[in-house]
């Protein structure tokens, strides 16, 4: 019988069909693949959550999913891979980066809640993309922009900026980081769905009136 991972590598080989117009060369297929595994759950994000309080009222497994997506797909989420793809396709990312740095903004794929030191999904998946295709122009913006962003004291770069970058490198389609992360992410989203059927609605918060007192 075919092992768990074989499987999985099919997969990101009919993916990889889906999101570039050429066949895969060495290494990309392992990286997508390192890809969906570290981005296939990551505790209760935003998207866990989400979809755990849909299931928890036991709504249809398919809108279960579409929770999961929808709150994905904020650019605070998935979407925040795309912000680092327009990033790195730009000549002057590590110029650009150095001069958000000096004014104090956030800068893209760097930084993380839960994380104070390094995104160890970040760490794996850019060594998988330093082995991944052909040495290549992005391979140096990456490299200078990690670079810069850590001779100016900024923070550790996040998976969102690690597979920003393979998307760049490997030449997939703008918006395919986005993709790939919840594709990744609705494996997890239903694993957590399975745990909180048995349960009955277990998160309802209640909310604090604070504002002026009523008239009389």
């Amino acid at each position: 019988s075919a092992k768990p991972y074989s499987n999985l590598t099919s997969r990101a080989h009919r993916l990889w069909s889906r999101l570039s117009g050429r066949p895969p060369e060495r290494g990309e297929i392992r990286a997508l693949t390192g890809a969906l595994v570290l981005l296939a759950d990551h505790e209760l994000a935003a998207s866990t959550l989400a979809a755990r309080v849909a299931a928890s009222v036991w709504a249809d497994p398919y809108l279960v999913l579409l929770t999961g997506l929808s709150a994905g797909g904020g650019l605070l989420h998935a979407g925040a891979v795309s912000q680092v793809e327009t990033l790195l396709r730009n000549a002057d990312a590590p110029t650009l980066v150095a001069e958000w740095l000096r004014r104090g903004e956030r800068i893209p794929g760097f930084g993380h809640k839960v994380y104070v030191g390094t995104d160890p999904r970040a760490e794996t998946l850019l060594a998988l993309l330093a082995r991944a295709g052909r040495r290549s122009e992005v391979d140096d913006v990456v490299a200078r922009v990690l670079a810069q962003v850590e001779r100016l004291g900024g923070p550790a770069p996040n998976s969102d900026f690690a597979l920003g970058a393979f998307v760049v490198k490997a030449g997939l389609e703008q918006g395919a980081g986005e993709a790939i992360f919840l594709i990744a992410r609705m494996a997890g989203v239903v694993a957590h769905a399975m745990e909180e059927y048995p349960h009955r609605a277990r998160f309802r918060p209640r909310a604090l009136y604070t504002g002026p007192a009523p008239r009389s």
